[in-house]
């Protein structure tokens, strides 16, 4: 199974430029829009910073994604990031059709220092379709 890891990063009157530069020596990303921000009764479109993905093909995730977040809590702790923000910790997993269901383990140092970025942790399950072609 496959795996995709990134952090995002939205909040209601943040200036994502001026986040997206002052962080950058620690974690690099880019600034994306979606159509809606997902709250009932807002079709609004909300931006949003996003991390460079970290792809895993094998492997365990939960490391990696510790690895990620690492850079992001020490931007944290430099006092580089003073607007209020929402994190989300992305796992994405891509499952083959032979593939069955997986478990994750989630270390202590992992959900503390989630805890510390006070990030949200998303796990999704996707079907890998790196080899499909379009139709």
């Amino acid at each position: 199974m496959k795996h995709r890891l990134y952090l995002r990063v939205e909040g209601h009157g943040i200036d994502l430029p001026s986040f997206a530069s002052s962080i950058h020596r620690y974690i690099s990303g880019s600034i994306g829009r979606r159509r809606h921000s997902g709250a009932p009764l807002a079709a609004v479109p909300i931006d949003y910073w996003m991390s460079n993905e970290v792809r895993i093909e094998q492997g365990f995730p939960e490391e990696a994604l510790l690895d990620l977040i690492r850079p992001f809590r020490e931007a944290l702790l430099a006092g580089l990031i003073e607007q209020p923000i929402d994190v989300t910790a992305v796992i994405v997993a891509e499952y083959g059709e032979e593939e069955g269901p997986v478990g994750y383990f989630f270390s202590e140092e992992l959900i503390s220092t989630l805890s510390a970025i006070r990030a949200k942790l998303e796990i999704d399950a996707v079907p890998d379709m790196s080899g499909v072609s379009p139709s």
